[in-house]
């Protein structure tokens, strides 16, 4: 069975279960300060961001993680630097505060990029709008 947007969605619990584990573990040993099974803002933010960039990363419930893993692993190191939350090839995550601070600002953008796009199409409808009274 696939979802709509093609990732392909495990036929059973175990494999879910059996990915999700791996995937943790992973992440465990790349970041010690993770408790297993207990996701931080900061963690679900880091997995939210992987899976905009990445769609084969499947989130659960928002802190329930799931993942192909070789996608996983070969892109969670680039997201984080694309993101910002780890220095460039350092591979040392960053202060918790520098990650709230990354985490406010991403937000900020989204909300202003909703705006104008809210913005767009409000102006579109009016010129629409205009068009149509124009040819009636």
């Amino acid at each position: 069975c696939d979802n709509p947007n093609g990732t392909k969605i495990p036929e059973n619990q175990a494999e879910l279960k059996r990915r999700r584990a791996e995937s943790e573990s992973y992440l465990m040993s790349k970041n010690e300060n993770v408790t297993h099974g207990k996701w931080t803002d900061e963690e679900n933010f880091i997995f939210l961001q992987h899976m905009e960039i990445h769609p084969n990363v499947l989130i659960e419930n928002n802190s329930d993680m799931s993942a192909t893993v070789t996608e996983f692993t070969q892109n969670f190191n680039s997201t984080l630097m694309q993101m910002g939350v780890i220095e460039s090839g350092s591979g040392q995550l960053k202060t918790e505060n520098q990650i709230k601070n990354k985490i406010k600002n991403v937000k900020k953008k989204k909300e202003l990029l909703y705006r104008l796009v809210d913005d767009d199409i409000r102006k579109s409808i009016n010129t629409m709008k205009q068009d149509l009274s124009r040819i009636r």
